[in-house]
C-alpha cells in the first residue's frame, strides 16, 4: 500500500513539473521584448536591434548574453541588466511583455595607446597604416573621444602577428601592458602599451618525409616553395582558377584517368571522367603486398629469416599465395567499385627486374640486367615458365574482382607486348584461369615494336 502511494505521489509530482515547463514555454512564446537604456553618460546611445518577440526562455537568455557581450566590446565595461518586469494584461487577446532595462554605466575611451616599443619594421609596415586610416589616427589626435573597442585591438594585433609570421616569426605574441585606468564623473579613460615578443626566428633547414612515399625531396621542396635557409613564411603563394564545368561541352573522345593508389579512387571518382584508362597493379603490389609473388608460391622452400619477414605481413594466411590474390583483388576492387559502371582498364604488372628485386624475396628470382627498361618485363614474363605461376596469381585476382565482387567493368591490359605471337601466348595463360578474353571485353594489348636496325 505504501509503495503504491509513493508511486502515485511520484506521478503527481512529475505531472506538475511537466505542466509547469509547458506553461513557462507557452508564456515565453508570447513575450514581446522592448529595450530601455538607463544611466547613460553619453548623448548618443548605442544602436541595438533586437527581435520583437522571443519564443523560449533559452532564447531570452541568449539575447541578454549577446547584448551584454556586444556592449562590453563597445567600451561599456560596466553595463549590466536590471531586473526585468513582465506585465500580464487582463484582456484575453493581449500578450505578455518584457522590458529589458540595461544600466550602461560609464563608457571607456582611449587616453593613450603606445606602440613605441614595437620593432621598427612593424612600425613601418603595420603601425603606419593604422595611423593613416584607422583608430590609431584618431587616438594620435589626443582628443580622448575614441571608444575602447575590442575589435579595434584584435584587428591591430592580428595584423602585427600576420606580418611577423610571414617574416620568420610564427610564434610571435602581442599584449597590452602597463594598463592605467582613470575614472571621471562621466567617463573611463584607458591607457596602455602594446608590447611584442618575437619568439624564435625560423628558417627551413631540411625536409623530412614520414612514411613510405616514393617521392624525391627536391621535387617536393620545389613544389612547396621551400629552400634550405629560406625564412619561414606562413603563406605559400597560390592562385585559384574556377571553371563552371556545367558550361563546358563534352569532348568527342573519352577523358579517362591514370590511377595507381586504390585509396585515392573514391575521391578522384567525383572529378568528371569517363572511367580509368590505366590502373597500375605495381602500386598495389609495392604498397600493400610488398612480397615477390614467387616467394609466396615457394614459401616452404625459403630460408627461415625470409619466412619470418613474410609471416609478419601475411598473418592469418596458411596459403601465402592466396594473400597475393586477395590483396591484389581488393586493390583492383576499390578502383573498380569507385568508378562503377564506368570502364576501368587494369594493366598487369609491369615491374622491371630491378624493381621486382626490391620486393621481399625478389633477389632470389630476378636477374641483374644492364638495361631493365628493355629487358625481362611485360608480356615476355607472363608466358615464361619461370614467372608464369606468378602471372596466374594476377589472373586469379582479376577473376575474383570481376566474378566474386561483381565488378564486370574491370578489363585488362597486357603491357610491353613485343609481337602478336607474344600476345597470343599470354591469352593462353589467361585461359588456364578461365578468364575468357572475349568476356573481358575489350582486351588491351600494349604492342611495342622494336626496330632491328637499332
Amino acid at each position: 500500500m505504501n509503495t503504491n502511494f509513493s508511486y502515485l505521489k511520484f506521478l503527481f509530482s512529475l505531472t506538475c513539473l511537466l505542466f509547469l515547463i509547458l506553461f513557462i514555454e507557452k508564456v515565453a512564446a508570447q513575450v514581446e521584448v522592448s529595450l530601455l537604456y538607463q544611466n547613460s553618460f553619453e548623448k548618443k546611445l548605442p544602436s541595438t536591434s533586437i527581435p520583437k518577440q522571443i519564443k523560449s526562455l533559452s532564447e531570452l537568455n541568449q539575447l541578454t548574453t549577446n547584448l551584454l557581450q556586444n556592449l562590453h566590446n563597445e567600451g561599456y565595461w560596466s553595463a549590466k541588466i536590471l531586473p526585468s518586469k513582465v506585465d500580464s494584461l487582463k484582456k484575453s487577446n493581449s500578450k505578455n511583455k518584457i522590458e529589458l532595462i540595461i544600466d550602461l554605466g560609464k563608457r571607456a575611451f582611449w587616453k593613450t595607446l603606445s606602440t613605441k616599443s614595437l620593432p621598427s619594421l612593424i612600425q613601418k609596415n603595420v603601425i603606419s597604416d593604422f595611423e593613416r586610416k584607422d583608430f590609431l589616427k584618431q587616438i594620435s589626435k589626443n582628443n580622448e573621444s575614441v571608444p575602447v573597442k575590442t575589435q579595434d585591438i584584435e584587428k591591430l594585433q592580428q595584423a602585427i602577428l600576420k606580418y611577423a609570421e610571414n617574416n620568420g616569426y610564427p610564434m610571435a605574441r602581442t599584449n597590452l601592458d602597463s594598463a592605467e585606468i582613470i575614472e571621471t564623473d562621466k567617463r573611463i579613460y584607458f591607457s596602455a602599451n602594446l608590447t611584442y615578443q618575437s619568439g624564435a626566428f625560423i628558417q627551413f633547414d631540411s625536409l623530412l618525409i614520414d612514411g613510405d612515399a616514393k617521392i624525391k625531396k627536391d621535387f617536393l621542396m620545389n613544389y612547396l616553395h621551400i629552400q634550405q635557409g629560406k625564412i619561414y613564411q606562413g603563406l605559400i603563394p597560390f592562385k585559384i582558377k574556377r571553371t563552371d564545368i556545367s558550361k563546358v561541352k563534352k569532348p568527342a573522345v573519352k577523358i579517362m584517368m591514370n590511377l595507381g593508389e586504390p585509396d585515392q579512387a573514391f575521391g578522384f571518382s567525383f572529378i568528371p571522367n569517363d572511367g580509368v584508362g590505366l590502373a597500375r597493379e605495381e602500386f598495389i603490389i609495392a604498397n600493400s603486398i610488398k612480397i615477390h609473388p614467387l616467394a609466396l608460391i615457394n614459401y616452404k622452400k625459403l630460408p627461415a629469416a625470409l619466412k619470418r619477414k613474410i609471416d609478419k605481413l601475411t598473418l592469418g594466411y596458411k596459403n601465402k599465395a592466396q594473400f597475393f590474390i586477395d590483396k591484389l583483388a581488393e586493390g583492383i576492387g576499390k578502383i573498380g567499385a569507385a568508378f562503377y559502371p564506368k570502364e576501368v582498364i587494369v594493366r598487369f604488372s609491369d615491374f622491371k627486374t630491378n624493381e621486382y628485386r626490391s620486393l621481399i624475396g625478389g633477389e632470389l628470382y630476378e636477374p641483374k640486367e644492364e638495361n631493365p627498361m628493355l629487358g625481362w618485363r611485360g608480356a615476355s614474363r607472363y608466358y615464361d615458365p619461370k614467372f608464369a605461376p606468378a602471372f596466374i596469381l594476377e589472373c586469379e585476382a582479376i577473376k575474383k574482382a570481376r566474378e566474386e565482387f561483381g565488378l564486370d567493368n574491370v578489363v585488362v591490359m597486357v603491357p610491353f607486348c613485343r609481337t602478336a605471337k607474344e600476345g597470343k601466348k599470354v591469352i593462353k595463360i589467361m585461359e588456364i584461369v578461365t578468364i575468357n578474353p572475349t568476356k573481358v571485353n575489350p582486351l588491351f594489348i600494349n604492342l611495342l615494336t622494336i626496330s632491328t636496325n637499332l
